[in-house]
């Protein structure tokens, strides 16, 4: 009777830990429900509504930490039972917070395997008695109000310290590469002419000292930042970020 128990909790414990499709349809309903709500408030927003957008953002904030669970997931291998789109999904969740999915991995080891010591990376500075209290509030303030921007400085931290416990060759390539690579396809998507004609309104029409037209003129700058960026993406070379 105990031997026939403990097969089946060890049944059962590897029933659990199998990978399942189930969090994959879980994800995507969530980033249909992510990108509806953001089209909704978009609408609203255009419309003068203001009334809809507060409900509508907080919505949307949680599906965010939803979106990072899923990367965690994905970080872990855990999130779908292909491989390719597992990455596939922590690479696209990463890049939409300005975060990379393979720095995330190997700083989150370091949580796993050293955690709330010194060398527990996500915990810094709380980790380190010798910082100052008023250095770790204003962090922690950061961290809960700026966490979009804060959480890339802290992993990137990570990356380019002094002593920096990230050594595989092929991860600190990936991560010199693509920062610069994505600050320049923002870039070139930045001059599309909806945006550069909001930004710049005043080039409209107007005509610079040689008699060309100030349009053509940044269609020629757009296009010249399009290929530097897609020469950078696809550059195999470390570019020092």
């Amino acid at each position: 009777m105990m031997t026939k128990t403990r097969s089946e909790q060890k049944r059962r414990l590897i029933e659990k830990h199998r990978l399942h499709w189930t969090t994959v349809w879980i994800w995507f309903s969530f980033a249909a429900a992510f990108f509806s709500l953001q089209g909704l408030l978009l609408w609203d927003l255009l419309h003068g509504s203001l009334w809809l957008a507060i409900p509508l953002i907080l919505i949307i904030a949680h599906l965010m930490h939803c979106h990072l669970l899923a990367m965690h997931e994905a970080a872990h291998g855990s999130l779908c039972p292909q491989r390719w789109l597992n990455e596939g999904i922590g690479i696209f969740i990463g890049s939409s917070s300005y975060m990379s999915l393979s720095l995330f991995r190997v700083v989150h080891q370091s949580h796993h395997s050293y955690p709330t010591t010194e060398r527990d990376e996500e915990l810094w500075p709380f980790v380190h008695p010798a910082i100052p209290r008023w250095r770790r509030i204003l962090t922690a303030a950061c961290e809960l109000f700026l966490g979009l921007f804060f959480t890339p400085f802290l992993f990137l931290r990570a990356f380019l310290r002094r002593n920096s416990s990230i050594q595989n060759r092929a991860v600190r390539r990936r991560n010199h590469v693509r920062p610069i690579a994505r600050l320049r396809v923002s870039a070139a998507f930045a001059w599309n002419e909806p945006t550069s004609s909001r930004l710049v309104p005043f080039f409209r029409s107007r005509k610079d000292a040689h008699g060309f037209p100030r349009r053509q003129r940044r269609s020629k700058l757009r296009r010249r930042v399009g290929r530097m960026a897609l020469r950078c993406a696809a550059s195999p070379c470390p570019i020092v970020a």
